[in-house]
C-alpha cells in the first residue's frame, strides 16, 4: 500500500531557506550579486535593510555612493539646503564635527579654502564687501586698530589666557583702541559664547 503523501520524504531544503528565529536570514556563501556594477561582492560591501530577505541592500555601498554623487552633481541646491538645516538644528554637534575635522588634518581645509577662494575671486569680494556695508562700524575699529599698531601707538601682546602668538578683541567697536588680546583659539571661543548668550540663540 502507497503511503501518504505526508509520509513520503522530502527533499531537505537549502539551510539559507530555514525559518530564522530573529533577524533577517543570511546567505551561507556571504556572497550577492549588485543590482548595479553587476558584480559578485561579498555582504558586507552592501548597506543593511532589514525588508530583504538576506538583510542587504540590493545595490553595493560603492555604487551607492557614486549615485549620490552624480545626483549631487546634478542638483547640488537640496543637499545643500539639508546640511543648512542639520546644521542649525544641531548647532553644538556641528561646531564640534567641525573642531574635531580641523584637528586631524587643518592643511587639508586651509588648502580647500585658498582653492576655493581662487576660483570664486569674484565671490570673495561680493562677500567682502557685503560684510564691509552690513558691518561698518566693526571694519572702521579694525583699520584705527591696524593704523595704531603699523605706527607703534599699539603694541600687540601675547594672549592673556595662553601666551600664544594673539589677535585684539573688541569688546566694544565704540572704542576701537580698547582691545583684549587672545589667540585664535580663545577668541573663537569667546565669540561663540557671546553668541549663545544673544536673545533667541540656541
Amino acid at each position: 500500500m502507497p503511503r501518504c503523501y505526508n509520509e513520503m520524504s522530502q527533499p531537505e531544503s537549502p539551510a539559507w531557506l530555514e525559518p530564522q528565529e530573529a533577524g533577517p536570514v543570511i546567505l551561507k556563501g556571504k556572497t550577492k550579486r549588485c543590482g548595479s556594477c553587476k558584480q559578485e561582492l561579498q555582504l558586507e560591501e552592501f548597506y543593511r535593510h532589514r525588508g530583504k530577505h538576506d538583510g542587504r541592500q540590493t545595490v553595493c555601498k560603492e555604487c551607492q555612493k557614486q549615485q549620490g554623487r552624480e545626483r549631487h552633481a546634478a542638483n547640488p541646491q537640496p543637499f545643500r539646503q539639508q546640511v543648512r538645516r542639520w546644521r542649525v538644528a544641531n548647532r553644538e554637534r556641528s561646531r564640534q564635527l567641525d573642531r574635531d575635522r580641523r584637528a586631524r588634518a587643518p592643511e587639508p581645509l586651509r588648502q580647500q579654502a585658498r582653492d576655493w577662494r581662487a576660483r570664486n575671486p569674484n565671490k570673495v569680494r561680493e562677500d567682502n564687501s557685503r560684510r564691509k556695508r552690513e558691518n561698518r562700524e566693526k571694519v572702521a575699529a579694525h583699520c584705527a586698530l591696524y593704523y595704531a599698531v603699523k605706527t607703534g601707538r599699539i603694541t600687540p601682546e601675547p594672549c592673556r589666557l595662553c601666551g600664544r602668538s594673539a589677535e585684539a578683541h573688541h569688546p566694544d567697536y565704540g572704542r576701537p583702541l580698547d582691545v583684549a588680546w587672545l589667540c585664535r583659539t580663545h577668541h573663537l571661543r569667546l565669540h561663540a559664547k557671546l553668541f549663545s548668550l544673544l536673545p533667541g540663540a540656541p
